[in-house]
């Protein structure tokens, strides 16, 4: 799931009983009033997960979009699933 709003991340990870590593939340609320800022640090973030994923053989990669194409679409272009 890209990383684009810091209150959805943290709700969905309530959802779940899953914690945000202290490192990425303080990272994440340097960017509370920069949305692209935060985006653009969420890619980042999210392309090095993938790679190291499919780097230990991940057959695939499922994205949650949650209506956020244009995040969605930077890491599949970062990750050359896309042509850009």
């Amino acid at each position: 799931m890209p990383i684009a709003n810091i209150n959805a991340l943290q709700r969905l990870g309530a959802k779940a009983g899953a914690d945000i590593l202290r490192s990425l939340a303080k990272s994440m609320c340097s960017y509370a009033s920069d949305d692209k800022g935060l985006v653009d640090f969420g890619v980042e973030v999210v392309i090095k997960l993938c790679e190291r994923l499919l780097e230990l053989g991940a057959l695939g990669l499922h994205f949650y979009t949650l209506n956020r194409l244009g995040a969605s679409s930077q890491l599949c272009r970062n990750l050359g699933f896309l042509e850009r």
